[in-house]
């Protein structure tokens, strides 16, 4: 194993190339981080939710991370011995994760450079636990509808979602959304608000190089919340709704209010699918 030294020169390597890490802070070894180690980040209470969830150990869950950025859940997951697929669209953020997955020697970590709009049962498989954070709130109409489609088409067992939902009225804070608009998609009506990704006269490389906001579409679409269970309703049984604030297990839905917008976390199993 690499000295603690080495590990953090290579890591001064992957930001030379790739920039710093943005969000995930990862621990390689010791006292030496992805960022800092004074806020060393991880999902510990995810772990034992996901075995409650499907009652399997977690070497034999699959799992994937859907837009997994610098990949820090898809790694606590392979370090806790399950199955993952992390995909990202952006090379800059896939290049760190794979860089961690090497220093952990992560074998049941798999990343993949890829559109999550292109997830697919004939491509990727199936997986017992589909984690999609981050992701919904970036994607435009239809393309979210479908992605909606495909989580379910890959999900054996469950959803976990962590998404942002636009308010039923803007405040001074409202993170540039548009007003209430609604969208037609296969002969039901959805509502939400439009996010402005990027200027619309951006160019794709200037695009894949703001790794906060969609890999290309100009604006995205924020479901209100009645329209995001719509959206999952036919294909999923809602078991706890959860605010970012909220506890884990919380019978009722604890919302918490970010950018006058609402932060919710759906845990929902896949439909006809036995406890």
């Amino acid at each position: 194993m690499e000295s603690e030294e080495a590990i953090a020169s290579l890591r001064d390597n992957v930001i030379a190339e790739h920039g710093p890490w943005t969000a995930h802070n990862i621990q390689l070894s010791g006292s030496v981080f992805t960022r800092s180690s004074a806020d060393p980040a991880g999902c510990p209470w995810l772990l034992p939710l996901f075995r409650d969830f499907t009652r399997k150990p977690l070497h034999e869950l699959r799992i994937v991370d859907l837009a997994c950025l610098e990949g820090l859940y898809g790694i606590e997951f392979a370090r806790s011995g399950a199955e993952v697929v992390g995909i990202e669209g952006r090379e800059q953020n896939l290049a760190k994760a794979r860089f961690v997955k090497e220093v952990l020697a992560l074998d049941r970590l798999t990343l993949l450079q890829d559109d999550v709009r292109n997830l697919s049962l004939e491509r990727h498989g199936r997986f017992d636990i589909v984690f999609c954070s981050g992701i919904l709130y970036h994607l435009d109409v239809p393309d979210v509808f479908h992605f909606v489609r495909r989580m379910a088409e890959v999900c054996t067992g469950f959803l976990f979602l962590n998404t942002h939902i636009s308010p039923a009225e803007l405040g001074d804070n409202s993170a540039n959304l548009g007003p209430l608009e609604s969208f037609p998609f296969a002969g039901y009506q959805y509502t939400g608000r439009r996010y402005p990704e990027h200027d619309p006269r951006s160019s794709a490389d200037q695009r894949i190089g703001n790794l906060w906001a969609s890999l290309d579409n100009p604006s995205s679409v924020w479901f209100a919340i009645d329209s995001l269970r719509e959206s999952l309703a036919p294909r999923y049984d809602v078991e706890r709704e959860i605010g970012t604030g909220g506890i884990v297990g919380a019978v009722e839905a604890v919302r918490q209010r970010v950018m006058s917008a609402l932060t919710l976390q759906v845990q929902a199993r896949a439909r006809g699918r036995a406890p």
